[in-house]
């Protein structure tokens, strides 16, 4: 990488890391581009010169998000003996990581809801790229959604490798294709942050701390995973 290459990329960083901290205390809406230059102390020309719109910006967060996943997750499920246990494991920093800030979860649901609202669902776009061409995408705001795409298929792929570890050593009921199961594991989480999110009142009101749903929600995924 040349110095200016390295440059750009230092520069890319601090304003992810701006954007980020803007998105964690505010709804999507409420952020503007202005907020996140005088954050990262730059002008609006130059942020502009790295990011063309929030959404970019928006998608750029998580993108980075799952990158750091796919560095961290593998090591620590490494020590984990079965496959159903790096599930759970898994599920756990999953669920620990958004309740502590909630932004991976807000961005997923932004996806989903572009993708949905897409003349193209971006799965059809996905299927046409080499691995290699996905790697090397720029950053705009045309290929944010894909450039997003392809971070979260490889962390998906986490839990695809893992479920499928689990079939094979007796721990994971195998009735069900790894991906399928990853996908009704996904549901099942957001799920139910999703009720959490609605209901927080009444947790708080009725004193159900949220660490017991956490426990009482993995209790029922490991039954439902088990052969």
């Amino acid at each position: 990488m040349s110095r200016r290459q390295q440059k750009r990329e230092r520069m890319r960083k601090i304003i992810i890391k701006a954007a980020q901290e803007a998105f964690s205390t505010q709804p999507y809406d409420n952020v503007n581009m202005d907020e996140i230059a005088d954050k990262a102390l730059l002008s609006r020309a130059t942020l502009y010169n790295y990011f063309d719109n929030k959404e970019t910006l928006y998608f750029e967060i998580g993108l980075e998000n799952y990158k750091e996943m796919q560095r961290i997750f593998p090591q620590v499920l490494e020590i984990e003996p079965t496959g159903l246990d790096k599930v759970m494991k898994l599920s756990t920093l999953v669920f620990q990581g958004i309740m502590r800030n909630s932004i991976n979860f807000d961005i997923v649901r932004h996806f989903m809801e572009a993708n949905n609202q897409a003349e193209h669902p971006i799965e059809e776009t996905y299927d046409q790229y080499t691995q290699e061409e996905l790697d090397d995408l720029p950053i705009t705001s045309d290929t944010a959604l894909l450039r997003y795409f392809n971070e979260l298929m490889k962390y998906m792929k986490i839990w695809w490798d893992i479920i499928e570890t689990g079939q094979n050593d007796g721990t994971i009921r195998s009735d069900l294709p790894p991906k399928h199961l990853a996908q009704i594991i996904q549901i099942y989480i957001t799920g139910v942050l999703d009720q959490m999110v609605l209901v927080r009142r009444a947790l708080e009101y009725l004193e159900l701390p949220q660490e017991t749903v956490m426990k009482i929600m993995l209790e029922n995924l490991r039954k439902t995973l088990e052969p």
